[in-house]
């Protein structure tokens, strides 16, 4: 630890005193709505356990730097640099004022990416039939813009029947759309029934064979704006007292 220190915060010090930010504009919602027991099978251990991290991820092999806001402590002013909101959707009725603030989102241009369970989708009135199962052994998902992927029985899949002039079909398996996208006042709602990023948290990460054709959701949702890498201005800081070790600075 002390080489570290010498080698690493000693030489570069001043350059890390200023925090380092990834601008996207992606932003990860964590909801507390996803605890409450649900009425999948799959129940909510798995999707907050080892799922959700797994989105995110599915976000950073995509090159997206996702700022992760939890709604129930930040509330919708952390929604303000957003441009792309993602989240699951367990099916549970949403925490206070999140579907209005993702609407208000999206009236201003940005898009919201549901995965899973499609309650936000209903309360923003979008019209489309749903059959939520376990999906069929090594089931085949295809893009509408092409690239294909496949994922081993997973645990939940819904598959739509469209009836709303507004959305189309941008993701199909088992014979029927799995995933489509609506306009939304300036932007769009982005409906994926499966949790196609749970294998980036798991032994399966290393041998997946198909990570290009998962991220081809961001041409699906016409949004590829460059990350940006930048160091933030100087703020006021604690300066810790400064340690010892066995006598040596």
């Amino acid at each position: 630890l002390q080489r570290f220190g010498k080698d690493v915060i000693g030489k570069h010090g001043e350059f890390l005193a200023g925090s380092i930010a990834l601008e996207d504009g992606v932003c990860l919602i964590h909801t507390n709505a996803n605890y409450l027991p649900t009425r999948s099978k799959v129940g909510t251990a798995a999707p907050n356990g080892d799922w959700e991290p797994g989105l995110y991820g599915y976000l950073l092999q995509s090159g997206r730097n996702a700022r992760v806001v939890n709604w129930e402590l930040e509330g919708e002013a952390a929604l303000r640099s957003c441009e792309v909101a993602v989240l699951q959707d367990l099916g549970n009725e949403p925490s206070a004022d999140l579907p209005q603030a993702l609407e208000r989102l999206a009236a201003r241009g940005g898009q919201v990416v549901a995965f899973m369970d499609h309650a936000l989708a209903r309360g923003a009135g979008f019209r489309f039939e749903a059959t939520t199962s376990t999906g069929p052994a090594a089931t085949a998902f295809t893009w509408a813009g092409g690239g294909e992927f496949s994922q081993d029985k997973p645990e939940f899949l819904s598959r739509y029947a469209l009836a709303d002039e507004r959305c189309e079909s941008v993701l199909s398996a088992a014979g029927a759309s799995a995933g489509f996208r609506c306009r939304w006042g300036r932007g769009r709602f982005t409906q994926i029934g499966a949790p196609i990023y749970k294998e980036f948290n798991s032994a399966q990460y290393a041998h997946l064979g198909d990570i290009r054709q998962r991220d081809a959701l961001w041409r699906e949702l016409g949004w590829s704006k460059a990350p940006r890498v930048a160091v933030a201005p100087m703020t006021p800081k604690v300066i810790a007292p400064k340690l010892t070790w066995n006598g040596a600075i």
